[in-house]
């Protein structure tokens, strides 16, 4: 020190700042000549030189594995050999034990030992099977429908004219609910009354009505006094 600021500051003074500035000279010292003890010290190592030579900058350890250490430096993510570590570096990261593989105990649908049987499922109530509708026969006492037109009687809307052969050598009874209509939706409807429809008089309303031996038979049958769509006519189903 300049001994010019010594009457300044005093000679007492001026011996501790020489001793302080000694100590920290000594330590700039000892760190300058092992980088890699500041290199541990830091989170990052400015130069981190290997056994084989390579030399590594501002490196920064990732992950720590038991043989190796995954470190980011200036030149990528690196993956290093422990082994290759300079010494006071390996200290820091010892090589250890592989973590023993996990043992998976073999899946089993089994219940365990000592758990409660549940109770056993009921069976499944077997599924009714709904008996499909007969279809109906085109012939009935050896009648067959030759042809039927949806025709009004007078307010009752719903009616048609049909007309019945009969190939039997007797003459046959023809009742209203022989008789049944399909509608447009699929509505099912018996016939409730016969009539008949002469050329020329007044119309008759019959319960039953009879075809001819090997003849035919023209009739009105009434089924709904709604207007109804008729778009099948054949023999009632049994």
């Amino acid at each position: 020190m300049d001994s010019r600021f010594a009457p300044a500051l005093g000679w007492p003074v001026i011996r501790i700042l020489a001793v302080v500035l000694a100590a920290g000279a000594l330590c700039l010292h000892s760190v300058g000549a092992d980088t890699d003890a500041v290199a541990v010290v830091a989170d990052v190592i400015p130069v981190l030189t290997l056994k084989g030579g390579r030399v590594l900058h501002a490196v920064k350890v990732m992950s720590d594995e038991p043989d190796s250490l995954v470190v980011k430096a200036d030149e990528g993510l690196i993956k290093v050999r422990k082994a290759d570590l300079p010494a006071i570096v390996a200290a820091h990261y010892p090589v250890r034990d592989a973590t023993p593989d996990t043992y998976i105990a073999p899946f089993s649908l089994a219940p365990p030992a000592g758990a409660p049987t549940p109770a056993p499922r009921p069976a499944p109530k077997p599924v009714r099977k709904t008996a499909k509708a007969a279809e109906p026969s085109p012939i009935f006492k050896g009648c067959t429908i030759l042809s039927f037109e949806p025709k009004p009687f007078q307010t009752v809307l719903g009616a048609a004219d049909v007309r019945i052969h009969n190939d039997t050598d007797a003459p046959v009874e023809i009742l209203p609910h022989d008789l049944e209509c399909v509608s447009a939706d699929g509505t099912h409807l018996r016939g409730r009354f016969l009539v008949m429809v002469p050329d020329v008089g007044a119309a008759v309303v019959k319960r039953k009505d009879f075809v001819p031996a090997h003849g035919d038979l023209t009739d009105r049958i009434v089924f709904s006094n709604d207007a109804v769509v008729i778009s099948e006519l054949h023999w009632g189903r049994p």
